[in-house]
């Protein structure tokens, strides 16, 4: 049991590497495997309009517990960068912070965390993750 009274969880960098290695750490990412591949090519999509309505389809595809994982997470992070001007922390930056543990491969070798597919594709997860922070209600 987590004691909140205890000074070390008076650290919000500790709260919120508690809650990456969470997401880091489940089995298959909250952007599932099987729809990771259509993630990245709807994050290559240059008119925005188009890859805003791509997007909410894609997420209305996620497994239940996913979307709606995803949905309060993202509400949660939106709720952060409104406050950007106190914390430094806007959607990019926090895409940045949660989008490769949030979005990612299926790797072959579990041990090795960051793949050469995974290091390519970092930018396009980090603006799929970032868009959805932003538009969260859409």
């Amino acid at each position: 049991m987590i004691n909140f009274e205890n000074d070390r969880w008076m650290d919000v960098n500790v709260v919120g590497s508690l809650l990456k290695l969470f997401f880091r750490k489940l089995p298959e990412p909250l952007m599932s495997y099987e729809l990771y591949d259509l993630a990245i090519q709807i994050s290559r999509i240059s008119d925005h309009e188009k890859k805003l309505l791509k997007l909410k389809s894609l997420l209305v595809e996620l497994p239940i517990t996913n979307r709606e994982t995803f949905k309060f997470l993202a509400n949660h992070l939106h709720r952060i960068a409104e406050n950007e001007p106190e914390n430094k922390m806007n959607a990019h930056n926090l895409a940045i912070m949660f989008g490769p543990s949030l979005v990612h491969p299926q790797s072959d070798d579990p041990q090795n965390e960051l793949t050469n597919q995974m290091i390519a594709d970092m930018n396009l997860q980090t603006h799929i993750v970032e868009l959805i922070i932003i538009y969260v209600n859409f």
